[in-house]
C-alpha cells in the first residue's frame, strides 16, 4: 500500500538550481499520488477486503499484529485475550480482546493503516512465532497483539492464513462464557479399602480404607481434610482418577448428572442431587449421600443367604435383582477455565512456605474460591541463633537489616545484672530479654564532692600552677566544707561518711602536724526539725597517723589522710570543719595546705 495522500506539491521556485532532485521533485509527488489513489482505487474495485486508511496507533504496534480502540488514548493498540468481572460479577471479554482488525501497512511509527475484515496479501510473521502456516489463527493471551495456533484463554478467532501469503480477516466477537467443552467420565465402582457385606437392613461400612486405590472411600476419610458435605456417607477417591481430577471441578457444579446404569437393559437413571438427594457434587469432590443397605455406588455381589428371620422388624427384603451397575457422570465446563485465563488450583511450593492457602472458611484447600495469608511462624527455623544483625523493617519489597545489643555482661562487680534469658558466652553470662541493671554499692567507696562555705585566714597558693588553700603557721585558721549525701536510690546499707584531704607543706624535712576537725550532720527534715547548734569533734584514722602527726614530708611533697568514719542516713547535708593551730603553735614552722577534700560514701560494716 502507498503513502498517505499529500495535498501539497512542492514545484520549482525561482532562484533554485536546476539539478534532478530539484526538477523531479514535482514529478515524483505527481506519482506518489497515482500510487495512492491506485491503491485505493484497486481496494474498491476488488471489493474483498475492508481498510481503514490513515488512523493512529501506538508506535510500538507491528505490521500483522492485531489491535483494539483504546478510548483513553484515543488510537489503535495491540490487542489481548483476557476475561474481567463486570459489575453484575460474570466473566465477560475485556476491553483489550475486543479485535477491531490487523495492522496492513505503516506509513509513519504512530499512523498506519488496517485491515478490518476480507481476503489481502499479508505477511503477518512479525505477530507469530516461527514459520507460518496454514490454518487458523487466535489472539494471544500472553503477548499483546500476537497470534497463536492454539486457542489460549479466551477463544478470540482473528484470520485464516493459507500458507501462501493471502490472509482471511474475520475477527469473531463471541461471549467467551458459551465455549465450553462437554465430558463423560466412568466411575469407579469399587471400594477404595475392605468391604464386609452387611446383613439385610444393615449399614455399609468400609473397615479398612486405601486411599491409594481408586472408588469410594469413608466421607471421613482424611484425605478428604474435612470438606465433605453435611449427611456425605462417601466420597469419591479424585486422586486416584487422573483424568476427572485434572479437570475438576464441573462449572457449573449444578449441571453436572450422574446417570446408573443397571443390568442389561442399557436404560440409565439420573441420580437426584443435593444433600437431600443421593449425590452431591462440589468444588471439593463427588459425595455419594447414602450408607443403607444395597444403596451403595459399587458392585456387591450377595452370595450369603439370609432367611427372613435375619431382616429387622419393619424392613423390606431386597428382591433377587441383577446388581451388575455402571455409574457415568456427565458434565460440561466452560473452555477458558483450563489455560491461562483463570486459576484452576493453587498450592505452596514446600510443607513449609509462609504462605497458607484456605478456602472461605479457612479450612486448608487448593481449589475453589480460595484466600492466601502469611504466616511468618512457619519462617521460623531456629529462635536462638546467637548474632547482633537482624531483619529490621521491610522497604521497598525488601527486608532491610542492622545492628542490635546481643547481650549484656558485666564488666566489673560495681554492677548487678538480671534478665529473663541468659546464656554463656565464653564462660562470662551474657544477658538478653528484659534486662535489668543495679548499681552494687557493697564496698565500694563514693566520692562526694564538697562546697566551700567559709574561710578564716586561710590563703589561696599556687604551687607550680597547681591551687591549693594554704594554713599559715602561728595562727588560728580554718575552712567549713558544706557535703549534700544522695537520697534513698544508690544510698549504701548501714552508710558512713568520713573526710578525706590531701596535705602538703612547704617547710624542709619536718612531721606535718595533724589538722583539728569536727562535724555537724543535718537530716533530712520530713517534718519540721530543729537547727543542729554544735559540732562533733572528730579524731583522724589511725592508719592515717604517724606518732600523732600526718607523717615526715619534704618541702612540696603530699600524702592522703582520712578522719575516722560515723554513721549517716540518705539526703543527710553534713558540715566538716578542718582548723589549724586551734590549741596553740602546732610546732610547724611553715605553711600547712590542702589541695583536696572530699566526703567518703560508704557502706558500713
Amino acid at each position: 500500500m502507498a503513502g498517505s495522500w499529500n495535498a501539497n506539491i512542492n514545484f520549482i521556485q525561482d532562484g533554485e538550481r536546476v539539478d534532478a532532485n530539484v526538477s523531479g521533485r514535482p514529478d515524483r509527488a505527481l506519482s506518489d499520488r497515482t500510487s495512492y489513489l491506485k491503491d485505493r482505487i484497486d481496494a474498491i474495485d476488488n471489493g474483498q477486503a475492508l481498510f481503514a486508511f490513515d488512523v493512529a496507533v501506538e508506535s510500538s504496534v507491528l505490521v500483522g499484529q492485531a489491535v483494539y480502540w483504546n478510548a483513553t488514548s484515543q488510537q489503535f493498540e495491540k490487542a489481548l485475550a483476557s476475561v474481567v468481572i463486570d459489575s453484575e460479577g460474570s466473566l465477560v471479554n475485556s476491553t483489550e480482546s475486543e479485535v477491531v482488525g490487523v495492522v496492513f501497512s505503516k506509513t509513519s511509527s504512530t499512523v498506519a493503516t488496517l485491515l478490518i475484515s476480507g481476503k489481502a496479501s499479508l505477511d503477518i510473521s512479525a505477530a507469530i512465532v516461527g514459520s507460518v502456516q496454514v490454518g487458523r489463527y487466535f489472539l494471544s493471551a500472553n503477548t499483546a497483539g500476537q497470534l497463536e495456533r492454539q486457542v489460549e484463554g479466551a477463544s478470540i478467532p482473528v484470520l485464516y492464513a493459507d500458507g501462501n501469503g493471502i490472509v482471511y480477516v474475520q475477527p469473531q466477537y463471541k461471549n467467551i462464557a458459551e465455549n465450553h467443552c462437554h465430558f463423560k467420565f466412568d466411575l469407579y465402582t469399587s471400594v477404595a479399602g475392605v468391604h464386609d457385606i452387611p446383613a439385610p437392613g444393615q449399614r455399609h461400612v468400609i473397615t479398612n480404607p486405601d486411599a491409594s486405590k481408586p472408588g469410594w472411600l469413608p466421607a471421613d476419610h482424611s484425605s478428604f481434610q474435612g470438606l465433605a458435605p453435611k449427611g456425605a456417607a462417601f466420597g469419591y477417591n479424585l486422586a486416584q482418577h487422573s483424568d476427572l481430577s485434572r479437570v475438576w471441578p464441573p462449572m457449573p457444579a449444578e449441571y453436572a448428572a450422574v446417570v446408573l446404569f443397571s443390568g442389561d437393559k442399557g436404560l440409565g437413571q439420573e441420580l437426584p442431587m443435593g444433600e437431600t438427594g443421593l449425590v452431591v457434587i462440589d468444588r471439593h469432590g463427588l459425595w455419594w449421600m447414602s450408607d443403607c443397605y444395597g444403596d451403595v455406588p459399587w458392585d456387591i455381589n450377595y452370595t450369603t443367604s439370609f432367611s427372613s428371620s435375619d431382616v429387622s422388624q419393619g424392613d423390606t427384603p431386597e428382591c433377587p435383582r441383577d446388581l451388575t451397575r455402571k455409574l457415568v457422570l456427565y458434565f460440561a465446563k466452560v473452555r477458558y477455565g483450563g489455560k491461562a485465563t483463570v486459576v484452576t488450583s493453587l498450592r505452596t511450593d514446600s510443607p513449609t512456605s509462609p504462605l497458607v492457602v484456605t478456602d472461605l472458611d479457612g479450612n486448608p484447600s487448593n481449589v475453589g474460591d480460595l484466600k492466601i495469608k502469611f504466616d511468618g511462624g512457619l519462617m521460623i527455623a531456629n529462635d536462638t541463633a546467637q548474632g547482633s544483625l537482624v531483619l529490621k523493617e521491610l522497604s521497598s519489597n525488601q527486608f532491610r537489616r542492622g545492628r542490635v545489643v546481643e547481650g549484656i555482661k558485666s564488666a566489673n562487680n560495681s554492677v548487678t545484672i538480671t534478665s529473663t534469658v541468659s546464656r554463656l558466652d565464653g564462660g562470662v553470662t551474657l544477658h538478653q530479654g528484659v534486662v535489668s541493671i543495679e548499681a552494687n554499692l557493697d564496698g565500694v567507696e563514693r566520692l562526694i564532692i564538697p562546697q566551700v562555705v567559709r574561710l578564716i585566714d586561710v590563703r589561696e597558693r599556687y604551687e607550680n600552677d597547681i591551687m591549693y588553700l594554704g594554713f599559715p603557721s602561728g595562727i588560728q585558721t580554718s575552712v567549713r566544707y558544706k557535703f549534700k549525701l544522695p537520697g534513698a536510690d544508690g544510698f549504701p546499707v548501714s552508710g558512713q561518711v568520713k573526710l578525706r584531704l590531701w596535705v602538703t607543706g612547704d617547710a624542709s624535712t619536718s612531721a606535718l602536724p595533724k589538722f583539728d576537725v569536727s562535724y555537724r550532720r543535718l537530716p533530712r527534715a520530713t517534718t519540721a526539725e530543729n537547727i543542729p547548734v554544735t559540732d562533733t569533734n572528730l579524731d583522724w584514722d589511725a592508719a592515717s597517723l604517724t606518732s600523732g602527726t600526718f607523717g615526715t614530708i619534704t618541702a612540696d611533697q603530699y600524702l592522703e589522710v582520712d578522719t575516722e568514719a560515723f554513721s549517716v542516713e540518705e539526703s543527710d547535708v553534713v558540715l566538716f570543719t578542718v582548723t589549724r593551730n586551734l590549741n596553740g603553735d602546732d610546732g610547724y614552722a611553715g605553711e600547712i595546705g590542702i589541695l583536696d577534700a572530699v566526703a567518703v560514701l560508704s557502706p558500713g560494716a
